[in-house]
């Protein structure tokens, strides 16, 4: 048997290992070898193995995504069967995480900023605790919605998850020990980040904001954004978290750096590029009552600081610019490095 047998062998083992729980998937991976040339033997004999021979043993054992299957805990779950099953756990852990949690900052962030300056009662913060949980059941029922509705209808038509990636199996090789992984940490927190950031644009702009102590030292809170605006520009709020969940996501399935995550990745970033560039130059987003106020206080004393606040949007948008920029610069060169040890 030559290298291009044993190769073609490890990427279809690969592929079945990549869909089971990380526990269980050295043994199992050992198992499906030993069941690989058992057949081999006993379909070749004493004669050569030729690729031909590989490929039907392997057509014997059925596509990764159905071997796999067979050897998951999960195989008898039914609403969404495997090989959606256990990504579709990972990912909805993921999302309920970060609702959960984006939910509890802004409603506290809400709660302190919408009762400063008054003289607050029990019932007050009883109304704001209730209102937190019938928020936070809300946004915890529609994820799952969301997210159950997606995989579900993955597993109906049976979209295999390979064409997500673009790749069939036998031309995805195993990763080499040095070649630079996709980070699981980076990737979970940028969907979080991207889950906080849908949360607190669409549900509680005003949370973004700014106290002023009068003269007769009476507190004003003031929101920086223009509140009403931001949240009749919901779609821009939706579709760059979208935009960020799937460029991540897509790095936390492929879990190594490839040209694959390279061109998602470019992709992403120029659509977030487009509705940045869109959003924040054709609509004025800070609250021209929060510019008033800071005129006032300041009183013509620092034109610096009212001059940034002023262009806050322009200022924002370089900024963005640079780490979109950055990001997929990191990545282009992460990928090159794994295609030259490759």
């Amino acid at each position: 048997m030559n290298k291009n047998h044993t190769e073609l062998i490890d990427r279809y083992v690969y592929a079945v290992g990549k869909r089971l729980p990380r526990k269980a998937r050295e043994d199992i991976e050992k198992e499906i070898v030993t069941l690989i040339y058992d057949m081999l033997e006993e379909r070749c004999g004493e004669a050569p193995v030729q690729e031909k021979d590989v490929r039907v043993v392997l057509a014997e054992l059925g596509k990764p995504e159905e071997l796999a299957n067979q050897y998951s805990p999960d195989k008898d779950k039914c609403l969404i069967g495997q090989p959606y099953y256990s990504p579709y756990k990972v990912v909805l852990k993921i999302v309920w995480l970060a609702v959960f949690f984006g939910m509890l900052i802004t409603g506290s962030i809400d709660t302190v900023t919408s009762l400063i300056g008054k003289e607050a009662t029990a019932i007050d913060y009883i109304v704001q605790l209730i209102g937190w949980i019938g928020n936070t059941v809300m946004g915890m029922v529609t994820s799952f919605a969301m997210v159950t509705g997606i995989f579900a209808f993955f597993h109906w038509k049976q979209i295999p998850l390979e064409e997500l990636s673009g790749e069939k199996w036998e031309n995805v090789a195993r990763p080499v020990k040095k070649e630079e992984k996709y980070s699981k940490v980076e990737a979970i927190a940028g969907i979080v980040m991207s889950i906080l950031f849908l949360i607190v644009f669409l549900l509680a702009p005003q949370i973004i904001c700014a106290v002023f102590t009068d003269v007769d030292g009476s507190r004003q809170v003031i929101p920086v954004l223009n509140v009403e605006l931001v949240q009749q520009l919901w779609y821009f709020t939706v579709a760059f978290a979208v935009v960020g969940m799937i460029r991540d996501g897509y790095g936390l399935f492929e879990e190594s750096y490839t040209m694959r995550t390279v061109a998602v990745a470019g992709v992403c970033d120029t659509l977030s590029l487009i509705l940045s560039v869109v959003w924040l130059t054709q609509y004025h987003l800070i609250n021209p009552v929060f510019l008033d106020k800071l005129d006032v206080v300041l009183a013509g004393e620092n034109q610096i600081v009212i001059g940034l606040f002023g262009n806050l949007q322009l200022c924002f948008l370089c900024v963005l610019v640079f780490a979109l920029a950055l990001d997929f610069g990191d990545t282009l060169y992460r990928a090159l490095k794994n295609k030259k040890r490759g």
